[in-house]
């Protein structure tokens, strides 16, 4: 987990693009964890916005076999790609096209729009609702690694792990590394 600024900071929209880079089936996580190594059956990203501060969180869920080091090894190495490598246009436009979808099919009911409407008025106005697709269309490939290299710093992460205990329970185990 990485700290984030609050809304209506540009940088947000870009880290919405970096959060579907990462996530769903076709993502960089997913394609790396479960298609390619084999270790997770699911992974992804959340980028949390809140009025003044938030979160950007990436996540695995482990198989039953999986060493935790080895995913955490290669969570830190997409995200410090992320940092370094702009996207391709190809993948820009999927993301993009993505987000953009999922906007629109959310505003198909009364419950989606009431459920956009309430998440902009409490980030300060209801109306910044109607600029969101277009801050997303703003965001360029060559914005991604700069943002990504802001908020993604390693001495600034937040290590959770929720492991099984000997006796077969769940327990949460919690190392911070820094706290911002």
């Amino acid at each position: 987990m990485f700290h984030t600024p609050g809304y209506p900071d540009n940088s947000l929209f870009t880290l919405e693009v970096i959060e579907s880079l990462l996530s769903g089936r076709s993502g960089r996580l997913y394609k790396r964890l479960v298609t390619e190594e084999n270790l997770c059956i699911d992974a992804g990203a959340s980028n949390d916005i809140r009025l003044h501060n938030g979160s950007f969180q990436i996540w695995a869920e482990l198989k039953n076999n999986a060493d935790p080091a080895r995913v955490e090894k290669i969570l830190l190495e997409e995200i410090a790609a992320v940092t370094k490598i702009q996207p391709s246009a190809q993948e820009m436009d999927r993301v993009k096209n993505t987000i953009r979808m999922s906007y629109t099919q959310n505003l198909k009911s009364l419950e989606g729009i009431s459920d956009r409407l309430a998440q902009f008025q409490r980030l300060g106005n209801w109306k910044r609702m109607l600029d969101y697709p277009d801050k997303i269309a703003a965001v360029k490939a060559e914005d991604i690694p700069a943002i990504a290299a802001q908020y993604f710093k390693p001495e600034f992460k937040v290590i959770g792990l929720l492991l099984p205990d000997t006796a077969g329970r769940a327990s949460n185990i919690l190392s911070k590394d820094t706290a911002r």
